[in-house]
């Protein structure tokens, strides 16, 4: 079986350690786990590194390696340098406060190796800092995105146009080939990285859907991203990829997708727009010149809505901080648009 590179990045959180405790008890054992400790407090530092020192000796197998961030970089940056540092033909991403499943790397890892394409699966939510329970339960991811086919997909490549239309996936269930890295490098910052390493996955060799739930997805107080987040209001930004970031994907993905990235990208410069009343004429210009991009709104209610947001900009334009992750409060919530 070919060698498997574990990557996460872990921010002043103690649940850091039973996540590594579920990697090492794998059922396939990764080769290499890549930590990131990104400017945590100094006792969470040494707590994961007491935890990673027990784990050696438990499982001497596998290598561990731990970087301490001076200060503190961010999620971008972060696994950025792991995933320049994974060193194994696969690289399996992984959310630090999550609990997986000891099948997780065998379900995953042989779809890579024999097909070539990237996998991913459905997780199970749980709630609170306690643990996880011992078989997955409750909610569903596929269930919480409005994902209603889910059961249809198994064991086939997700529809682009179906993860350009929304972030379905969370980063925890990806594993892809590491060949994938030039294209995936460096992690734009106007795109959350789960949705963008699943987009050029999609797009390139494609990517697999194994509807078993293989991790304990933990929702709690810190979540940088929740399932089932809130609905957007009427006021709310849309954020715009760049288009440095669209000529990204572009470029990576196969002939037969580029026409659909262009138009999803139209699409939201036409969204954000409409939410910020900034570039309204030429952003409107662009989606009328790629008219089939309104196949990524989810129903007429996302038309109608982004309509009233036009009629609710005051005629100044808003200002404050831009918004860097393109759909990562509404990566996962319910079909509501």
């Amino acid at each position: 079986m070919t060698a498997v590179s574990v990557v996460l990045s872990a921010y002043n959180s103690p649940l850091v350690v039973t996540q590594l405790e579920s990697i090492a008890n794998q059922t396939l054992a990764p080769s290499e786990v890549v930590l990131v400790n990104d400017s945590s407090d100094p006792e969470i530092g040494r707590l994961i590194d007491a935890t990673v020192e027990r784990l050696r000796r438990l499982a001497p197998s596998i290598d561990f390696v731990v970087r301490h961030n001076d200060a503190n970089l961010g999620m971008h940056a972060s696994y950025s340098w792991a995933l320049e540092r994974a060193s194994s033909p696969i690289i399996a991403m992984c959310d630090h406060d999550d609990v997986w499943l000891p099948n997780k790397l065998a379900a995953t890892a042989p779809v890579v190796e024999l097909t070539g394409r990237a996998a991913c699966h459905d997780v199970s939510v749980f709630y609170g800092d306690g643990p996880a329970p011992s078989l997955p339960d409750g909610e569903r991811l596929s269930e919480l995105s409005c994902w209603k086919n889910h059961a249809a997909f198994d064991g086939k490549t997700i529809s682009v146009p179906l993860l350009l239309r929304r972030n379905r996936l969370s980063g925890t269930s990806l594993v892809v080939p590491a060949a994938l890295r030039s294209h995936i490098l460096p992690l734009p910052r106007d795109i959350f990285p789960d949705h963008w390493i699943a987009l050029v996955a999609a797009t390139r060799v494609g990517l697999q859907w194994d509807d078993r739930p293989l991790v304990h997805y933990r929702r709690h107080n810190g979540n940088t991203v929740a399932l089932g987040g809130k609905v957007r209001g009427l006021r709310d930004v849309y954020a715009a990829v760049s288009n440095d970031t669209e000529r990204r994907l572009g470029e990576a993905a196969r002939p037969e997708f580029r026409r659909d990235v262009a138009e999803w990208a139209a699409l939201a410069r036409w969204r954000n727009s409409a939410s910020t009343g900034e570039g309204r004429v030429a952003s409107a210009r662009s989606l009328l010149r790629c008219p089939r991009a309104v196949r990524f709104y989810l129903g007429p209610k996302g038309v109608i809505g982004d309509l009233a947001r036009l009629a609710l900009i005051r005629s100044e334009p808003r200002t404050g901080s831009p918004v860097v992750c393109m759909h990562t409060d509404e990566a996962l919530q319910s079909n509501r648009d």
